[in-house]
This record gives C-alpha cells, sequence and structure tokens, in this order.
C-alpha cells in the first residue's frame, strides 16, 4: 500500500500533538505522586502505526556472447513510502532513572515497486530487449534492546538490535520469467520518546532497518542476467502501549 506524504505528515503531527496534549493535560495524575516519579518497570504490550519509507537500491546487468548484447548494467535508489502498522510486547527493567529493556514486533510493511530496463541491440525484427524486475515485501519484524533516560513521566531512549523479513522478486526478461521468495535477516538501528500515564504510555519512535542484500540469476545459451536489492528502509511511527 503506497502512501501519500502529505497525509503521513499529518497523521505524525497528530500524533505528536496527541502526546503533547495528553502531558499538558494531567497535571493532576503528576501531583497524586509527590514523589513525582513514574515507573516503567513490568511487562507491556501495544500497537503502532505510521510510515516506511524506501531506500533499497536496486541493480540490474546482463552480459553475454551474443551479437545483440554488450555488457551494460543499471541501478536506482528506491524513494517510495508505504503506510506501516502491527503490534509489540516488551519489558522494562528501572533502575533510578536507567530503564533497560527489551522489544520484538511484528509489522505490515507493504513495499511493492517495479523497473524497467530496456537494454539496446537487435533480437530479429524486435529491437531490442527489456529487463522487467519487480519486489514485494509485506511484512518486517525486529528484536531488539533499549536503553533509556526516564524523567519521571517521559522516557527518550535507543534502541536496536535484529531485524528480518521477507522479499519476493519477479523477472522478466525478454520471454523468459523468474521469481524468487526469500527470508531477509538484518539488522536495526533507532531511538524514540515514550509518555506515560497510568498504565498507558504514548510514544513516537524511528527506526532504521537494512535487512542486506540478495541476488537473483537468470541464464540462456548466449545471456546471463543478475538483479541485486539492497533491502533497506525507515519507519516513523506512533505507538500506544499498556503497561501490565
Amino acid at each position: 500500500m503506497q502512501l501519500d506524504l502529505g497525509i503521513l505528515m499529518k497523521f505524525i503531527l497528530l500524533a505528536a500533538a496527541t502526546t503533547l496534549a495528553v502531558a499538558a493535560a494531567t497535571p493532576a495524575a503528576q501531583a497524586a505522586d509527590p514523589t513525582g516519579s513514574y515507573d516503567w518497570s513490568g511487562f507491556y504490550a501495544g500497537v503502532n502505526a505510521g510510515a516506511a519509507f524506501n531506500n533499497s537500491n536496486v541493480t540490474s546487468k546482463v552480459t553475454g556472447s551474443a551479437a545483440w548484447i554488450s555488457d551494460s548494467d543499471g541501478s536506482s535508489d528506491e524513494q517510495g513510502a508505504s503506510f506501516t502498522g502491527g503490534g509489540m510486547l516488551g519489558y522494562n527493567w528501572q533502575i533510578d532513572r536507567l530503564v533497560l529493556g527489551i522489544e520484538t514486533d511484528i509489522n505490515y510493511g507493504g513495499f511493492d515497486e517495479s523497473h524497467n530496463t530496456t537494454y539496446p541491440g537487435l533480437i530479429g525484427a524486435s529491437g531490442a530487449v527489456s529487463n522487467n524486475f519487480s519486489y514485494q515485501s509485506d511484512w518486517f519484524g525486529t528484536l531488539r534492546g533499549r536503553l533509556g533516560y526516564a524523567m519521571d513521566n517521559v522516557l527518550i531512549y535507543g534502541t536496536g538490535g535484529l531485524a528480518y523479513g521477507t522479499l519476493e522478486t519477479k523477472t522478466r526478461f525478454g520471454e523468459n520469467k523468474s521469481n524468487s521468495d526469500w527470508l531477509a535477516l538484518g539488522w536495526t538501528a533507532g531511538g524514540g520518546i515514550e509518555y506515560g500515564i497510568d498504565k498507558w504510555s504514548l510514544g513516537l519512535e524511528y527506526l532504521y532497518v537494512d535487512l542486506g542484500s540478495d541476488s537473483f540469476s537468470m541464464s540462456d545459451t548466449d545471456y546471463t542476467l543478475k538483479n541485486e536489492v539492497d533491502y533497506r528502509f525507515s519507519v516513523v511511527r506512533a505507538t500506544a502501549k499498556y503497561n501490565f
């Protein structure tokens, strides 16, 4: 599902305004605790929603011995945006103002990109040959550590760890076709801010996700085609969590 950037910015601004409004509207909740402290320890479950910004790189290269082939390659950087949303589970340990945690999530990812490269030359009377390469990813997940600094109800944190997801590719070169599916493993890092009230916390989070690269080859008697994807993207999302 591709996402309009104007709608995305309105969503992020609304989430930020909601977080600030809740913080400003709850002095009574803070006054109820004369120490002014908020306990971030324990299990929590939550949901997230936001946008994923594609930063993948696609490279195509064709080589061969036929007269119509001249060795050539092409590269492009992706810049599309997609809606993302999912659920998360985690646990925090608080030591004075230091908050240590572990969190896992699973999310919808909705990237769907397509590329068409035309290589000059002659194949009989057809004139040229085209390489149509597309890829689609429906979901991704993470398992991350978190390190934060608590200022009563406000928590600022950094996070990083393992990321994983799927990628489905399709290639059509001339009349030949090839499909491939693979499970990608990589890493993620980012940070965020949360505001806690009673058993709930609202937040904004950024993650950079790098799921590595994979290549897909197709060969015939007189050529070899190789497509490669470096799969990476950024995530900006709002979070809502319930602390047990």
